[in-house]
Parts: structure tokens; sequence; C-alpha cells
């Protein structure tokens, strides 16, 4: 009914200290044609109401002194307003605060957030309340006089019960009513409509036999027990979730709020609001399957990557490392030299685009990480000049390296990632760049001091700043958006048919991983510059490592142990490449093809090194590693893991796993053979040491032609040595052992060089005889058969 059936302008005074609250409730009521008064405070609220009493009164309860309680209170303890209908309108939507709203006067009870239609229907339902009061109270003027006491007290009675069951029946939720037995006293229209039943079908009922029904009686016993529990021990407030059953068998979700309600003959009952939240559960259940189906297909990508990966670098492994191995052979023709260069640049430009590919991959799956590490930057950016100085110089481009002269020298910070990101920018700005120059400036950006608990020390979190400018074609505004999206290319790069479209995307989620970002400046015809700044932890001299480069490993240095080396690996093309890359260097190799066999050969030859593949059949690398670290002697035992795995956070696995270091595939041999040196403290002979020593055997060469080489003379070579050049002088092996005389030391030369004429002159049963006396003279144990 709207007001104009009731031929009523109703005055509603709307009570909120939300000014917000306010003019929603007055706008919204004044266009259904209410006269509307507005109060901010409690106080001014009483003041209008006992002025100018309003007809009806919509009362927020939490306000500063005094609240809607307290308002209530006042309003219902004067005779002038006490009348008035108050509808309560409050965020607390807890079964006390209704009872004691209601108990106070109130007429309805709104909760927050409402809507406005809910609001209009109940106040034009207490407004028809007050109008059929009102009428109801004219009639019963007429019969004042005859039975005014008793009238009025089935009056009050009346319009009680009134009250309570329009708020019981207009109630939204299912409510109901049970004494401590558990037995349904009272429900309202909404619960019976939700749960199927007519009202005289539950009434007198248990609510354990008319819900749980498809428990068994202990069960259902229980719950009546928790219920009759909840009653002695006067809980104001309970909520729980029940799955509960229909009349017709369908299943229900409910969220269940209990209060206690006290009767005035001190009878204690449950009042019970129930909310149907069947479909917000199966949309919570819909929303957990299509996560878990999320992360299964991430995990099925990362097993992807992991299998791509091995089955990609694996092969790569073996064609980088052969070429390196022909590459130590000195008496390959300077073009065959050339051809393996080819081949190693060709597949090293196979790894990258490969690299780029998956590494966009475990960027869109999340599962890319920083590695930071201490490192010289200065050798990093001047590693990256030389690297592109070349091809600068024959595109006829001048290449500028630009640092301040403040820019420390000794950086934290992820290193492969910033080269990959330089090389990426530079390689592109090279590449595009047909004339002038291409330059790399590179700045610190000083910032405050922190300390670090874990390290101990202090440390500048400062921030590099590098700029990457070209005099290159530039780039369309409308094509710099198409430079950081995957296989993207713009009009420039698409006629240069070169690259995958991934380098910059790549660059971009590195930078920003790193804590910056990337931002391009271009003009058409002038040229580009990109520019990023990332956060750097700039070290103390006590973490500034050793980054010494000592060239490259032709051999072992003299008078050192036999060093065993166990190469574990179930690819026959790899085991091959490390057997032949350490055997000619000078270790004694084995190799098995899976880790039992591994577990076997350990013990059984007791190597000093393992070098372990992660990913083979029969037993894999971790299984492997695991048994052997889980003994005394297999602690003192080296394990390096050698994989081909995509992802650098498989490094915590296989150190998890008791592995000593962690090298991916394909692997650059310096470094296999430096980590190799640092754990057993080997010696090596290095190409700088083999081309001094050459230099000064043939400077000594004068006083060499007239030295008579004699059994005495190769007392001062160490034992080992002398049974290696005599197992090859019995094979005829003039190679081999030109090739070991290199590790005889400089103050021998006179003797290195008078072995090696006797090899240049196919004198090798002169050598044996020779190595023989000197094994009498000494009572060497030298095994010459």
């Amino acid at each position: 009914m709207n007001i104009s059936q009731l031929n009523i302008p109703a005055n509603i005074l709307v009570v909120d200290d939300a000014p917000d609250n306010l003019r929603l409730l007055g706008g919204f009521l004044g266009e259904r044609g209410y006269r509307v008064r507005l109060a901010r405070d409690g106080s001014l609220a009483i003041k209008s109401a006992q002025e100018n009493p309003p007809d009806l009164i919509l009362l927020d309860i939490m306000m500063p002194k005094p609240d809607g309680y307290e308002v209530c209170t006042q309003l219902k303890a004067d005779v002038a307003t006490s009348h008035i209908p108050i509808i309560f309108i409050s965020a607390k939507g807890e079964i006390f605060d209704k009872v004691k709203a209601f108990s106070l006067g109130g007429v309805d009870y709104i909760t927050k957030p409402f809507e406005l239609e809910e609001v209009v229907a109940r106040v034009e339902n207490q407004l028809k309340i007050c109008k059929l009061s009102r009428d109801l109270a004219r009639q019963n003027a007429l019969l004042q006089e005859e039975i005014r006491d008793r009238r009025q007290i089935e009056i009050q009675l009346r319009n009680s019960e009134n009250l309570n069951r329009s708020i019981l029946n207009s109630a939204p939720v299912a409510i109901c009513l049970t004494d401590f037995n558990g037995c349904l006293v009272e429900v309202n229209p909404a619960y019976s409509q939700l749960f199927g039943f007519e009202p005289a079908e539950l009434i007198g009922k248990s609510f354990t036999d008319v819900h749980f029904s498809h428990l068994d009686a202990e069960s259902r016993a229980t719950i009546l027990q928790q219920h009759q529990e909840f009653i002695k021990t006067n809980h104001k407030y309970n909520q729980t979730e029940f799955t509960v059953y229909r009349k017709d068998g369908a299943e229900v979700i409910v969220d269940v709020t209990r209060g206690i309600f006290q009767r005035d003959d001190g009878e204690f009952f449950v009042v019970t609001t129930i909310k149907d939240i069947t479909d917000r559960k199966k949309t919570e259940e819909t929303l957990q399957k299509a996560v878990l189906a999320a992360d299964a297909a991430n995990r099925a990508k990362s097993e992807f990557l992991a299998s791509m990966s091995h089955e990609l670098r694996t092969p790569l492994n073996a064609i980088l490392g052969f070429s390196q191995v022909l590459a130590r052979d000195y008496s390959l023709k300077s073009q065959q030299q050339e051809y393996l260069q080819i081949i190693n640049r060709s597949g090293e430009h196979l790894l990258s685009l490969i690299n780029d590919i998956l590494e966009m991959s475990k960027i869109e799956a999340g599962i890319t990480s920083l590695n930071e590490n201490y490192f010289d930057l200065f050798n990093v950016l001047d590693s990256i000049k030389d690297m592109f100085g070349l091809k600068a110089q024959s595109q006829g481009l001048q290449l500028i390296l630009d640092c301040a002269s403040d820019l420390p020298k000794y950086v934290k910070i992820d290193e492969r990632k910033l080269r990959q990101v330089l090389i990426n920018i530079l390689g592109n700005a090279i590449k595009f760049t047909q004339k002038g120059c291409v330059s790399l400036r590179v700045k610190i950006n000083r910032s405050s001091q922190v300390t670090t608990d874990s390290e101990q020390s202090t440390i500048n979190k400062d921030r590099l700043y590098f700029e990457i400018e070209d005099s290159g074609p530039g780039i369309a505004p409308d094509e710099i958006d198409k430079l950081f999206a995957p296989f993207e290319q713009t009009q420039t790069g698409r006629k240069c048919q070169q690259g995958t479209g991934l380098g910059l995307p790549i660059s971009r989620k590195f930078v920003q991983l790193m804590g910056g970002d990337i931002k391009v400046i271009s003009t058409v015809g002038l040229g580009s510059i990109f520019t990023f700044e990332i956060p750097v932890i700039i070290p103390d001299l006590c973490n500034i490592p050793n980054t010494e480069n000592k060239g490259k490993v032709i051999g072992l240095a003299p008078a050192q142990p036999t060093y065993r080396i166990l190469v574990v690996d179930d690819v026959a093309e790899s085991r091959l490449l490390l057997v032949t890359l350490l055997t000619s260097i000078g270790f004694a190799v084995k190799e098995a093809e899976n880790g039992q066999e591994a577990i076997e050969l350990w013990k059984s030859w007791e190597p000093h090194l393992i070098c372990m593949d992660m990913q083979m059949s029969v037993m894999n690398g971790y299984v492997a590693t695991q048994q052997i670290k889980s003994t005394v002697k297999g602690k003192a035992t080296t394990i390096i893991a050698l994989t081909a795995s995509a992802f650098e956070t498989e490094r915590k696995m296989v150190l998890d796993c008791g592995c000593d270091d962690f090298i991916c595939k394909p692997f650059n041999q310096e470094h296999l053979l430096d980590n190799i040196g640092k754990f057993l403290g080997v010696k090596y002979l290095y190409e700088d040491t083999y081309t001094q020593l050459k230099e000064t055997i043939e400077a000594a060469n004068d006083s060499v032609t007239n030295f008579q080489l004699n059994a005495e003379d190769l007392n001062v070579l160490p034992t080992e040595l002398l049974k290696l050049i005599n197992e090859a002088a019995l094979g005829c092996d003039d190679n081999n052992i030109l090739k070991l005389i290199e590790q005889i030391l400089p103050e021998n030369a006179k003797i290195a060089q008078a072995i090696a004429d006797l090899a240049n002159n196919y004198q090798f049963e002169l050598i044996h005889k020779l190595i023989e006396q000197q094994a009498r003279y000494s009572s060497s144990d030298i095994q010459l058969f």
C-alpha cells in the first residue's frame, strides 16, 4: 500500500550519523511522497520528535552518545513520543541486538546493507499498522466507558501479538523457535518455504528428526545434546553450517545463527535464523575445482618444460662440448679451427633461441626467480663490449661504453639475468643500426645505507642505471607496445627476419623481477634510447669474490696424486664428452650409465669426485646421491650435479639431496674444471703457462743443443709422469709424449726438449731404455711392462 492509498502525508524522521545514509534514505522516501526529516545524532532526534512527533522513525543504533538504544528508551519513556513506531536500521545483525531492539520498543529491524525497496515495504507496513491501530482505537473509544479496562488489555495483547507475528512473518530469512527438548515451537513462512513443510508438519516435532533423519540415532542424539548444552551455558550467539534435507529429499547447505530467548515465565528458547547457502557453496566448490585444475595445468606445464629442457639441452651439450674438446687440439689447421668456431657459434645461437622459448614459458608459468650473486660488474660490461665489438666494427659502427667514475666494481644482483638483458637490448641496437654509433651508459644512483642481519655487514641499497642509445631507424609510436609482446616484431624487425620476438619481452620481465622496468624513447629516423634502473647491493671488501681468470686448462700440473673421477649419465654421448675431456686433462676416469651402477663403482673404485646426471633410468641421480651421502665415506666424496633442467629453482632440490654443486647443461668446460679444482684442490696447467714454458724452452735451445740426456737426469721427474711417458713410448705415440712433457716444469726445460727431440726422431726404444735404467737406479716401482 502506498501513500496515496493511505491518504496520509506521512511524516518520517530518519536518524543516522552517516550523511550518505541520510541522503540516500531521505531522497528515496521523499520520491515516494513522504515528508522526511533528517537528524544526524540522537540528541537532535529526541528534540525533533518531542517538538513535532513524526509518524515513524527510522533509527540507526551505532551513533555517538546517545546511541539508538538510548534514543528509543527516552522516546518510549515520554508520553508524547511513546506511540511513535521505531524501525531500527543497523549493521549489527546478531540475534541479541535484534532482541534488545524489540525489547526496547522497536517495531522492526533492518540490517545494513539494506535494499531501499525493502525499507519502503517495511515503512508502509508499519504505517498501515499504525493506521489500523488508530482506526481500532477510534472504534474502541465508543465502547470505552463500558469495557474500558477489559478492552484495553485485549487491545494491548492483540497489538503485541500482531507486532510479533508481523515481525516473524515479514522476516526474509527462515526463523524458528525451539524449546529445551529441541521441539519446534514456532516457524515463520520463510522457514516453511525453505524446507517444503507445512507449519503443522513441523510444530511439536524435534528438529533433529525433521532435518537430520538421514543420520543414525546416536548422531541425532549428539546434535540434540549440543543444542541443550547451548541453552545451559546461556550462550548469547552461535553460528555454524549444516547440511540438511528438504521434505522432497533435496540437499540444502544452511548457515545457522542461534541466540537465546527467555520468556517472562523463565523458560528458555533458542531463536534460530537460517540462510540457504547452497548456491554459494557450489560456487565455492566450482572455484576450488578451477584452482586445482589451474594448479594441475601449471604442474603439467612445468613437467613439460623440464622434459623439453632435457631433450633439447642433452644433444646440444654433446655438440657444444665436443666442439670445445676439438678446439683443444693444437694440431688442427686454422681452417678446421674456423669450422669449429662456426659450429660452436651456431650451437650457442640455437641454445639462445631454446633458452628464450623456455624462459618465456617459465615466466608465463610464474616459476622464474632471482638468483643473486656477487660479481665483477666491470668484467661483465667489458665482456659484453668485446662480444659485440667485432660485429659493430664490421658494420662500420662505433660502440661506446661509458661508465660513471664512481661506478662500483663489485655488485650483488642476478648476474645472468642482467647480462641477458644487456645482450638482448645491445644486440638489437647493433642489429638494426646501419650507421653512426651505439652507446651503453652506466651509472650508480646512491641511496641510504642499511644493515643486513644475514650478512652482519653494512651495505648500500643503491640503484644501477643503464641507458642504451642507438642512431638506428627508430620505432614508430604505434609500434612501441609491440616491443614487449611475445613473438611480436616491429616493421623493422620483420624486414630483418632475425630473432624470435622474445628477447625484449624476456628482458622486461627480468628487469621487473629485479625491481625495475624498461622505458623506451624513440624518434623515427633518429634512433632509440632504452633505459632501466634496478636496485643493487654494493658489498664490503670482505664479500668481494675472487674472479681471477687463468685461461684455458690444458692439463694437470706435475707432482700431484692421481685424481679419480666417476662420470654418471644415461646418455652415451654425454658420458663420452666428459670422459674425453677429463681424460685429456689427465684425470683417471670411469663411467656408469645409471645411479645403481654408480653406487657399485663408488664402493669398489672410491672416486674422489662424481659428475652425476640427475635424470636417469633404473636409478636417478637424486636417489643415488642420497644413498652415497648417507654413509661416512660418501660424505667425503664430492658430487657435482650435471643436469639439463631449465629450472634454476632445481638447484635447491639438487643441493638438498646432498650434491655439493650444480652445473646446468650445456656446461662450460672451464667452469666445470674450475669447480673440480675448487673441491679437490687440483692444480692445473693453463694455456698461458704452456706458452711461457714453450718460450722458455725455445730460449734455451742453444744450451740444449749440446745436452746429452741420461737416465740419472730423469730422477727430477715425477714417477707417475715417467710411467705415462714410458707407456706412450712403448705405443710409439709421439703426440702423447709431446703432450705429456708439457707437464715438466720450466727449470727442467733441457730434459723436456731432449725427450721431445727423441720423440720427433722416433727414438721410442731409447726413451724406454732411459726410463728403464732410471727405474733400476732409483729402485722405482714403475711397472714398465
